[in-house]
């Protein structure tokens, strides 16, 4: 066994091992499919080992399962991005549509699926001989040998597409600006721009790249995409377990986080806060977080576990954020650099200029004052730059 099938041996084992602790650790129907996609490509990395061990020829009956199951990532990928973005709340009968690409090729390969073990042998034996004809997937008869290779790639970027409109999205939502989904967001864009690479490789080494060199790529291109996934979800313990382990709170905080809040209210919560965030009602004076756990027919302790869950927030800060963000957008209207900081504060719901100015102070790392300055700065070299043009 080379090089390429021990790295491809050790990135599965890693891989296999992340999606047991996120198993373990998480329950929401994102993070399920999350973990499918994972297993597609550690399932992938294994298969590659098992063909460069030569292994594969004592368990014969797994050759060619891979490309089924790659048929499987993209789409595993869209609907845990659709989940964790809470734009969907529950399978339909229509994602049944996702799972065509992999009848096809089922369908196209059910007569090897079902030949006897000893010609699957002979067949894997002559590949041996000829690496480079591995991806080819001649063994179907519905379909011209190559097709399965360049058509799971060619889908996988029509999903790619309909993901990056899912994100462009998110960052059109009041709920963009929040420091948990912040991170999210980086997290998705991350995974979504590796996995457009991955396939934007997989397309131009088919077409353009010598055939002995295909296969190579075929094995490394799974290999590097998942290990820089699980690099980076090794040094991000929050997207791993689901929590924040280095957010050092009160214990209520923590035991807000270790409340399990059952899935039909989650998708609840979700809703009504999306609805609470659109309509700004965080500008309302003296709010509290009764009041709007009444308003969402939930109990205040529900309320306040779901948004340290959420948005790794207390609901002070998480009323205060919006705020802030309020005015920071407010401010990029010159009109509003004729206001008090007091007519700014009450535009924004503060009930008093001290609370005020430690929430700003908190989240833009500066004074209210200072950054109106700078404000008003910028749109003073801006118009200059519109005269100089002039």
């Amino acid at each position: 066994m080379g090089n390429n099938g021990l790295y491809s041996f050790t990135a599965s084992i890693i891989g296999f091992i992340l999606i047991i602790i996120i198993l373990y650790r998480q329950r929401q129907v994102s993070m399920m499919f999350f973990s499918f996609f994972l297993f597609t490509l550690a399932a992938t990395n294994f298969l590659c080992y098992l063909f460069e061990s030569r292994k594969i020829i004592e368990v014969p009956f797994l050759f060619r399962i891979g490309p089924l199951i790659n048929y499987l990532t993209a789409p595993s990928l869209f609907l845990y991005i659709l989940f964790e973005l809470k734009e969907k709340r529950k399978l339909q009968w229509l994602d049944a549509l996702h799972l065509l690409p992999a009848i096809l090729f089922l369908v196209d390969y059910y007569p090897w699926y079902i030949s006897d073990i000893s010609y699957k042998k002979q067949v894997i034996q002559e590949l041996f001989q000829k690496n480079e004809s591995v991806y080819l997937l001649m063994e179907g008869w519905l379909l011209p040998p190559g097709t399965h290779f360049v058509l799971r790639h060619i889908i996988a970027l029509i999903y790619v597409f309909f993901m990056v409109l899912l994100l462009i999205k998110l960052g059109g939502s009041a709920e963009r600006t929040v420091p948990g989904n912040q991170q999210k967001e980086n997290w998705l864009v991350l995974v979504v721009g590796i996995f457009f690479l991955f396939s934007v490789i997989g397309i131009i080494t088919y077409f353009y790249a010598p055939s002995s060199f295909v296969w190579s790529a075929t094995i490394w291109a799974p290999l590097i995409v998942f290990s820089i996934l699980c690099l980076f979800l090794l040094f991000k313990p929050s997207i791993l377990y689901g929590i924040d382990i280095n957010n050092k709170t009160e214990s209520n905080a923590e035991n807000s986080k270790q409340l399990v809040i059952p899935e039909e209210v989650s998708f609840k919560l979700q809703a009504g806060l999306h609805d609470f965030l659109e309509k700004k009602e965080y500008l309302r004076k003296n709010i509290k977080i009764g009041n709007v756990a009444e308003e969402l027919d939930v109990q205040t302790y529900i309320l306040s576990a779901y948004i340290n869950q959420v948005y790794q927030m207390h609901f002070n800060d998480f009323i205060n954020w919006f705020r802030i963000q309020f005015i920071v957008d407010g401010l990029k209207n010159e009109n509003w650099h004729q206001l008090t900081l007091e007519a700014i504060a009450e535009k924004a719901g503060f009930s008093n200029r001290t609370t005020f100015l430690t929430a700003f102070k908190k989240f833009m790392r500066m004074t209210p004052t200072a950054f109106l300055q700078k404000t008003k700065n910028e749109f003073k070299s801006k118009n200059k730059s519109l005269d100089n043009d002039i």
